[in-house]
């Protein structure tokens, strides 16, 4: 039987997550930006120049858009543009998000009537929208400090938000959508850790 389109949001999310086993960031991104690199990020497996025309009108020198091939999502930290895979292959492309999916899916000729789309409810901390928000104010929080830095300084506090990001990847990993208190408390926690760096350092 024929899907009309656009899906309802659960089943949409869950053809997300179909697509992300299935999908390499890093391929996609290939198609938008002309340098990508590897990181040794905790949070993001590579960085690329940022594709967004808005930004610096597509011609920015140094990578700044760093994205995650785990776990699909992204974070421009010249413009301040997130999301995950495909609102940028929708901002990019001019399409609605979920139009980009269906293209996909006929790409990869994934049928999801053969699909229990059940089974992908759900996964991956990463989905709740609070707990993704707060891990990356937090990136951006912690990249900002660093970027700050120079010399010394900036090779000791590197190792201490490198061991932040750990942090918070074992921690947010864990924390599903009745968990935002929890993630606030943490994300609350790190700010004043940070903001004693700032004062012993700066």
């Amino acid at each position: 039987m024929k899907r009309k389109w656009p899906l309802p949001m659960e089943e949409l999310q869950s053809a997300k997550l179909v697509l992300y086993e299935k999908l390499k960031f890093a391929d996609v991104m290939g198609k938008f930006s002309d340098r990508i690199e590897e990181t040794y990020s905790a949070s993001f497996s590579h960085k690329c120049t940022c594709p967004n025309p808005k930004h610096k009108n597509g011609r920015e020198r140094t990578p700044s858009f760093y994205f995650s091939e785990s776990q699909k999502n992204f974070v421009c930290f010249g413009c301040n543009l997130f999301g995950d895979m495909f609102d940028i292959i929708a901002l990019m492309e001019g399409m609605p998000w979920y139009n980009a999916v269906r293209i996909f899916l006929e790409k990869e000729k994934i049928d999801l009537n053969e699909i229990n789309l059940e089974s992908f409810k759900g996964a991956g901390a990463y989905n709740n929208n609070y707990v993704y928000e707060c891990n990356l104010k937090l990136g951006v929080e912690l990249r900002d400090y660093l970027s700050s830095l120079t010399g010394t300084p900036y090779d000791i506090e590197k190792k201490w938000v490198d061991s932040i990001f750990k942090r918070m990847d074992d921690r947010f990993e864990k924390l599903g959508d009745e968990d935002a208190s929890q993630a606030r408390a943490f994300k609350a926690q790190i700010l004043l850790e940070l903001d004693r760096h700032k004062k012993g350092v700066i």
